[in-house]
């Protein structure tokens, strides 16, 4: 019996193999003399928007991140961000101002309904996003403000 291997011990050794070839497939040495790199696409973190300004990318994920206490929407704050046009500096501030305009008067609209739950958390939301208007703002000494 000594020369014999059990179904056991056969299994274990294909699984074992097939486990080591998986493995094996997926990590991919490549050695290189480094001219390949200059060829391949930089992958952007999720979070990176793309902005020009890295500070604005953070802003927006402190917005993003006001979603957990409800004083944002995750849809809310892509949509608005996404319609910022980095070559015109008065972009920011009007894209979150026409949001936050928008969410006012949805909560004006619940409140007059009488759902006052719901106008309340659209006004939490909708004063979130006027304060968002205030970052990179050009002009601070503009009356709008």
């Amino acid at each position: 019996m000594e020369g014999k291997i059990s179904r056991r011990e056969l299994l274990r050794s294909v699984v074992l193999l097939s486990g080591a070839l998986l493995l094996g497939k997926g990590v991919n040495i490549n050695v290189d003399s480094g001219n390949n790199l200059k060829n391949q696409k930089v992958r952007k973190n999720w979070y990176e928007f793309g902005f020009i300004d890295p500070i604005l990318d953070q802003v927006f994920l402190f917005y993003l991140s006001h979603t957990w206490q409800k004083l944002a929407d995750v849809g809310e704050v892509l949509q608005t961000v996404s319609r910022v046009d980095m070559k015109n500096p008065y972009s920011w501030p009007e894209e979150w101002i026409k949001t936050a305009e928008r969410i006012e008067k949805l909560g004006k609209e619940f409140e007059s309904a009488g759902h006052r739950i719901s106008a309340g958390e659209c006004y939490l939301r909708s004063s979130n996003y006027f304060i968002a208007a205030l970052h990179r703002y050009p002009n601070p000494y503009d009356e709008k403000i």
